[in-house]
């Protein structure tokens, strides 16, 4: 509980891997329902050819392909900006312990 109320840790690394997830879940079974519709619309003649349908299944799988790429992507590029933050965090304490202010106002600098 103290984790979660604390602002020391993100919850959101945590998080987007359940939603990772889910989201993978989501376009397996969009990717079922365009195979199914690409299959069904290869068996009915009387709406088009044979060809139609397999360049539909090809065409579907190719964009659930597709899919899975730029849904890692978008997951990893936020994962990377808290990665990022993670280390900026330790430089700074590695540099700099007790940061002071870069501008001191009782300084006898007359800007």
């Amino acid at each position: 509980m103290r984790s979660i109320l604390s602002v020391n840790s993100y919850i959101a690394p945590k998080l987007l891997r359940i939603v990772y997830w889910i989201g993978l879940i989501c376009i397996g079974v969009f990717a079922l329902a365009g195979i199914y519709n690409a299959l069904t619309y290869t068996g009915d003649l009387r709406l088009s050819t044979p060809q139609t349908g397999f360049v539909s299944l090809v065409i579907v799988i190719f964009l659930t392909i597709a899919a899975t790429i730029i849904w890692r992507l978008a997951v990893e590029l936020i994962l990377v900006v808290f990665s990022i933050h993670d280390l900026l965090r330790d430089i700074r304490n590695q540099v700099a312990p007790n940061p002071q202010p870069v501008y001191n106002r009782r300084s006898t600098d007359p800007r």
